[in-house]
């Protein structure tokens, strides 16, 4: 599509599911890929397949750093309003793209001052927040629809990138 000098799309015009209608697109181009490379392979000539795969890791950076409000609104919702962050900067693929994202090591430092807790004991509650925030009903519904599509993009990115290079991102 970049090729034909498509700079944006609508979604729900291309999926009928306009709930979830990036996550939709994502996984149907990646399951068209995935399908071209085991079964087709001469379909793939060039780097089309690297280009999809940078092409969702620069997604992946967009959305982590428009995420990052949700986030910091969603934990601030479950510790207070006088949560403090510090911020740190992620770089993916040899400094394709890079973005903010909380440093959590030195956030839980920065919030451990007049509690009782470890440093270990903040950095577990933030870690287990964290891992339960998509399916708690306390977090705001577009926090937790913005986490999914954020997950899918992970998700699609593994997937094309299966084999013996595989590296997670997210």
């Amino acid at each position: 599509m970049t090729d034909w000098n498509y700079k944006t799309y609508t979604s729900t015009r291309l999926v009928s599911d306009g709930t979830r209608a990036h996550s939709t697109l994502l996984n149907k181009v990646t399951t068209l890929l995935n399908n071209a490379r085991e079964n087709h392979p001469a379909v793939l000539t060039g780097n089309i397949l690297e280009q999809a795969t940078k092409t969702i890791i620069y997604i992946h950076g967009l959305r982590a750093q428009d995420f990052l409000s949700f986030k910091k609104d969603a934990f601030k919702a479950a510790w207070g309003d006088d949560m403090t962050f510090v911020e740190k900067t992620v770089s993916l693929d040899e400094e394709l793209i890079s973005y903010q994202d909380i440093d959590w090591d030195a956030t839980a430092e920065g919030n451990m001052e007049g509690t009782k807790f470890t440093k270990q004991d903040i950095l577990d509650g933030y870690s287990d927040f964290a891992k339960n925030m998509r399916w708690n009903d306390k977090v705001e519904e577009s926090t937790r629809t913005h986490l999914g599509i954020l997950q899918s993009v992970g998700t699609q990115y593994n997937s094309l990138r299966s084999g013996a290079n595989c590296v997670p991102i997210g």
